[in-house]
């Protein structure tokens, strides 16, 4: 027999949290991304090229960028990194062929272990919430629809209905499919490498398949596409900071925002604030932004949760800001946020949390009611108090409040 030559090559990312492995065999060539979570390994995407030969090369700048060069082609790729959860309480967490679910309303458990596991046959590359619905986009041109994630029986979990992606759309672009986002049980949005740029595409699914209804060619890199869960409202951020509405498949300027004046989020939440719907972004550098405007400058993630918007910090902590009250930013003479993001009401309790580093890399899911606590606080039933706060699993340090 014929032995064929492979190499395997290994390469990380300029941050070190991302190990791409590169395997070109005879005909075939692919690229795998692993990241590490506990100390367990986890495929995260998986490219496959009909080429025997690929040159692959990280950013030196940003840690979720990176270039190939194939048959005389350079494509570029941006990833995005981002908790996903379904009714804001369940989390999916990608690993390889099976994407492992949690409803962190009702327990907490640590990754890599999870309740159940959404199984496929191929790499899961991208998903896509719609209520308590989750939709699966693998490496083998198939969408898998899982129903009632939250609601899921413990164990591995087979999908409830698989679509195939119509054989006109070519395969390269389809593994570079992602920010899959679902309006309806038939229609959804995603941005894939359509001739060597960045388009968006707009999805319908029927009969088993998924056909592709128009294209629209991006000017830039996309590298943010969110929905807002009540509204419906979907923004998308490209490369060069500009955010835009996506509306009936075009793009419009989002609000009165100076384009000039943008930033590039590596975190971005769209929200109701002050009667108007506002982009909450964080940045690389661990900025914080509502549009365009800077509102703290230490800020290590963001979580919105309805109505609340909690951040976490350098120093462990964890604030909650009300976005359904009216904001006071304090600022220096150099317009940079010095103190608190807004003025605590009187019947508000900020509490310090040691964040649960091994669950959701200091990320909380959970809002309990300040006017409810405070009373408990003040009356000292300390036992009253707990239940609530054990119920969401939040719960790490007391701090009293009173005067002694």
């Amino acid at each position: 027999a014929q032995r064929t030559r492979a190499s395997v090559t290994t390469l990380w990312n300029c941050s070190s949290n991302i190990l791409a492995v590169i395997y070109e065999g005879q005909d075939q060539c692919h690229v795998m991304l692993y990241s590490c979570s506990n100390y367990c390994w986890q495929l995260k995407q998986h490219y496959t090229y009909e080429t025997g030969n690929i040159t692959f090369l990280w950013d030196h700048e940003d840690e979720h960028r990176f270039h190939i060069a194939v048959d005389s082609r350079y494509i570029c790729y941006q990833l995005t990194s981002k908790i996903i959860t379904c009714s804001s309480t369940t989390t999916l967490v990608i690993d390889d062929k099976k994407v492992n679910t949690t409803p962190m309303s009702t327990m907490c458990i640590p990754p890599p272990m999870s309740y159940s596991q959404l199984v496929t046959n191929s790499t899961c590359n991208t998903i896509g919430c719609h209520g308590d619905d989750a939709w699966l986009l693998c490496s083998d041109r198939k969408i898998c629809r899982f129903n009632n994630v939250s609601h899921s029986p413990p164990g591995e979990i087979l999908p409830d209905e698989s679509y195939t992606l119509e054989r006109e759309f070519p395969l390269d672009s389809y593994t570079c499919i992602r920010h899959l986002v679902m309006v309806t049980q038939s229609k959804a949005y995603c941005v894939a490498l359509v001739n060597d740029v960045d388009a968006l595409l707009t999805l319908e699914l029927s009969d088993k398949e998924v056909f592709v209804v128009s294209c629209m060619t991006l000017e830039d890199t996309a590298v943010n596409m969110i929905q807002h869960p009540q509204s419906g409202t979907i923004v998308v951020q490209l490369y060069s900071g500009e955010l835009f509405e996506l509306h009936d498949g075009m793009l419009e300027p989002w609000g009165s925002v100076n384009m000039r004046e943008c930033v590039r989020f590596s975190e971005m939440e769209v929200a109701v604030f002050e009667e108007e719907m506002v982009v909450i972004g964080r940045t690389s550098f661990n900025h914080l932004y509502m549009d365009t405007r800077l509102w703290n400058y230490d800020c290590t993630s963001i979580s919105l949760h309805k109505t609340h918007l909690l951040l976490t910090s350098h120093s462990h902590t964890l604030m909650c800001v009300a976005l359904n009250q009216p904001a006071h930013v304090a600022r220096t003479t150099e317009g940079v946020v010095d103190t608190g993001i807004r003025s605590w009401r009187e019947d508000h309790v900020l509490c310090y949390l040691i964040p649960h580093h091994h669950v959701l890399s200091c990320k909380c899911h959970v809002v309990i009611s300040s006017s409810y606590t405070r009373d408990l606080f003040s009356s000292r039933t300390w036992l009253n108090l707990l239940i609530p706060f054990s119920t969401g699993r939040c719960l790490n340090q007391f701090v009293n409040t009173g005067s002694t």
